[in-house]
């Protein structure tokens, strides 16, 4: 009998080095720590690994055109950065095996435009489709639309929780990034302080924003020896007048306005004013994510903390899955994908940037 050859997606799922990585050391590209290069190489040698020139020719010979449709939010315009950062990444690595993204991005308030959007990509002959997803309401269009393809799909950091079961899903659990802030926060404040939760009229209509805003209020009820700062009208400031509002709050000897957590994606103003109040000590600051505008405040301790959750890590993963499930035609092992949640301090933020970013991402 002769023996069956083993392949790269049996290699993958025996190993847990994922088909993306085994890319790069195959073909020598990017970074790829020794032992995870090690681990796989011992791998494809006791398997006795060898390649089919046959279907690797045929691969370079076709093409797969993937569209992603994601999204452009006022409050969060780091996204758009960080999920381009990951489509250059994935084209950098995947072109040459002949992944083609057709990318569009639709503003928050325009959820239309996602459906317009989607049959434009379809007209344009896609073979797959990465969506994150603005309207997520179970009576939306854009569920309908999704429901009549017959094309993979796959949810990228949000998604429509009526389809949850229907197509795998690479982001993050909300709730829980709700948690670790508030753990994060009722460990750090004293006895008797009050905390600010500083967020926007989307937090409680939005599916996500309220998971991960229900998630914190679960766990800082817990700690009893803080208590919630009762300011009616802080949330929906402008930025100039939260910036005047938060100086003078702080300058006032009798302040017991001690935390706050940030759940709007720009949490530059409520830094600012904390560095420029001389509080930076005395104020505990938690936010969400990790981008250029901000890195200087963790470092210098104005944000105490921010939980992480590698939107670029994330696009880079639901690429790699869409791929391979239209190249070996494999879908998705599991049906949700959620990225680490790290915690990021400036005792920390040194590794993250040099180390494990460049070790994940180049």
């Amino acid at each position: 009998m002769v023996k069956k050859k083993i392949t790269l997606t049996e290699i993958s799922k025996i190993t847990n080095i994922s088909r993306y990585t085994i890319y790069k050391v195959l073909h020598g590209k990017g970074h790829v720590s020794e032992a995870t290069r090690n681990r796989l190489m011992e791998a494809l040698e006791l398997y006795d690994y060898r390649p089919n020139m046959n279907a690797r020719n045929l691969a370079m010979n076709k093409t797969y055109k993937i569209g992603l449709v994601s999204m452009k939010a006022d409050n969060a315009p780091y996204f758009s950065d960080m999920t381009g950062k990951g489509i250059s990444h994935s084209i950098k690595y995947l072109e040459d095996h002949g992944l083609q993204l057709l990318t569009r991005r639709a503003p928050f308030d325009n959820p239309q435009q996602q459906i317009d959007d989607i049959h434009e990509l379809i007209a344009e002959g896609i073979d797959g489709l990465i969506i994150t997803p603005i309207d997520t309401s179970d009576e939306s269009e854009l569920k309908k639309t999704l429901s009549s393809l017959d094309i993979p799909v796959l949810f990228f950091s949000r998604y429509i929780p009526s389809l949850f079961s229907s197509y795998a899903y690479v982001g993050i659990d909300y709730r829980s990034s709700g948690k670790i802030a508030g753990d994060l926060l009722g460990k750090m404040m004293c006895e008797g302080e009050q905390y600010l939760v500083h967020t926007d009229k989307k937090a409680s209509s939005d599916y996500f924003d309220s998971n991960r805003y229900d998630g914190f209020f679960e766990r800082i009820s817990s700690y009893k020896h803080i208590q919630p700062y009762n300011c009616q009208g802080a949330n929906s400031l402008p930025k100039e007048e939260l910036y005047a509002f938060l100086v003078d709050k702080f300058s006032r000897s009798d302040n017991q306005l001690k935390g706050i957590l940030d759940m709007t994606g720009h949490p530059i103003t409520v830094a600012e004013a904390i560095a420029d109040s001389g509080m930076t000590s005395r104020i505990t600051y938690i936010c969400f994510d990790l981008f250029p505008e901000i890195i200087d405040f963790v470092k210098q301790g104005v944000i105490d903390a921010t939980v992480f959750q590698d939107i670029e890590g994330q696009c880079i993963k639901a690429i790699e899955l869409l791929f391979d499930w239209l190249c070996y035609n494999s879908s998705p092992d599991y049906p949700v994908y959620n990225s680490r949640l790290d915690i990021i301090m400036k005792e920390n933020i040194d590794y993250y940037i040099s180390e494990y970013l460049a070790s994940v991402h180049t």
